[in-house]
Parts: C-alpha cells; sequence; structure tokens
C-alpha cells in the first residue's frame, strides 16, 4: 500500500509539471510539447489563444497592444515567441508593423528619407552627445542627411539657420526673376506667330523669327509684306499710325 500511494503521488507529481492552464482559456495544456508560450513575467497562455489576439492586433496595426493578456500585466511578446505561434505571412507582417512602431517611437531611430529605400537607422552613443548640433548621417543605402530635419547635410549650420538661409534665397531669386521679367517686358516682344521672345538690338524695322522664321514689322508687329516704300519702308512704320489712330476713334 505505500508502494501504490507512492506511485499515486508519483504521478500526480509529473502531472502538474507537464500541464498547466492558460489564463485566456484556462484549457489544459502542455507547455513541454509547445502548446503555450511562458512569459518572464511567468504567466502562460495557450498558442491559440495568443493567435487570436495577435490577428486582432494586425487587423487594428497596433502591435504594442501584443502585451500579456494577464490582468494589471503589460510585459510585450517578444518577436521570438510571435515567430514560433504565427503562420510565416502573418509573422512577416507582424515583424514589419513592430519594426515600424519602433522606429515610429523611438528618438535614436529613424527610417532614411532616401526614395525606395526601406532602411532605418540608429544614432550612436557618439552622436548622441552631439544631437544639439546638425548630425549628418549616412544610411547603408549611401544617402546622406541631416538627422534632425532629414533634409541634405548643413552642418555646421543649425536647421533653423538652413531655414532662414533658404527663405533668404527664395526672396533671392523671386526678386531676380521679378527683374528678369520687368526687362523682358520692357525690352522684348513676342512673335506675332508664335510668341517667342525676341529682343532689337538695332537696324531696321524688318525682324525675322529666329524659331518659326516669321517676318514682320517690329514697329506695328504686322506681317512685314504688308510694309514697302508706302507704309515708311525700312526705318519707319505708318500702318502703326494709322492703327492708333483708328483705335482712338
Amino acid at each position: 500500500s505505500v508502494g501504490v500511494e507512492a506511485s499515486v503521488a508519483a504521478t500526480t507529481a509529473a502531472t502538474s509539471v507537464s500541464t498547466a492552464v492558460c489564463i485566456v482559456c484556462f484549457d489544459d495544456v502542455s507547455p513541454n510539447e509547445g502548446q503555450s508560450v511562458t512569459m518572464a513575467c511567468g504567466h502562460l497562455c495557450c498558442d491559440q489563444c495568443w493567435l487570436g489576439l495577435l490577428r486582432a492586433r494586425l487587423d487594428d496595426g497596433d502591435v504594442h497592444r501584443a502585451v500579456c493578456p494577464a490582468e494589471g500585466c503589460q510585459l510585450p511578446l517578444p518577436l521570438s515567441a510571435a515567430r514560433f505561434i504565427l503562420p510565416p505571412d502573418m509573422y512577416d507582417r507582424y515583424s514589419r508593423l513592430v519594426g515600424q512602431k519602433a522606429v515610429e517611437t523611438t528618438t535614436d531611430l529613424k527610417w532614411c528619407p532616401n526614395p525606395g529605400c526601406e532602411r532605418s537607422l540608429e544614432l550612436g552613443e557618439d552622436l548622441r552627445l552631439a544631437f544639439q548640433h546638425s548630425v549628418a548621417v549616412e544610411c547603408a543605402c549611401g544617402h546622406r542627411f541631416c538627422w534632425s530635419c532629414s533634409q541634405a547635410p548643413h552642418e555646421p549650420a543649425s536647421c533653423s539657420q538652413m531655414v532662414e538661409w533658404q527663405r533668404l534665397m527664395r526672396a533671392v531669386v523671386e526678386e531676380a526673376e521679378e527683374h528678369t521679367q520687368n526687362w523682358m517686358s520692357a525690352a522684348t516682344k513676342a512673335c506675332p506667330r508664335c510668341s517667342a521672345r525676341i529682343q532689337k538690338t538695332g537696324g531696321c524695322n524688318h525682324m525675322v523669327c529666329q524659331n518659326c522664321s516669321h517676318h514682320f514689322c517690329w514697329t506695328c508687329m504686322g506681317d512685314w509684306r504688308l510694309h514697302n516704300a508706302q507704309t515708311g519702308g525700312y526705318y519707319s512704320c505708318s500702318l502703326e499710325t494709322t492703327e492708333r489712330d483708328l483705335e482712338a476713334r
């Protein structure tokens, strides 16, 4: 009888070690057979309950809420455990989302701004100490940029100094463009046929557009074939006076 009692006790002890209860569905699971995940916090949840939770997090895109389901426990599920639970296609989506969220919520991580590059960069300890200055970093793709503003490197100028410099440069360009437009309006005319701008630096009124080969009078802008000695020849034009008189009437 003593031997039987000892045997029963041993069997009960073995059962308690080899089986456990899921904290979500309360089903018996066998940790030793890979049916559950035991977190570092000590809470155990079966694979099926974890699978349902991870699917929900994938659907709402909030993978940061993939934490231990025990009440009051916020320990995140490790990626290594998610790989064990999820099918390969779902794990790929999950791991990408985890990486994206990590970059978006960590100041020491940033996406490379180079179009087409999907790499993330981590600010090293040596550069972190100089973060108050404009730190230039280089991605593995070869793209260099300022860590603070993600624009082209501009050290030793600060980002705010660079913004002000760009504003001043835009003002200079706009002013130059305005001067150019004023000069174009005052010193050039548009070809009556193709509208190409033409400058007259000397000579007679007979003009030939270099763009469309149209012949016209510089004074009245009319077709040169309408001009002859009676209209003023090469150096004057009575047609302009006639047109002005008609407009005045």
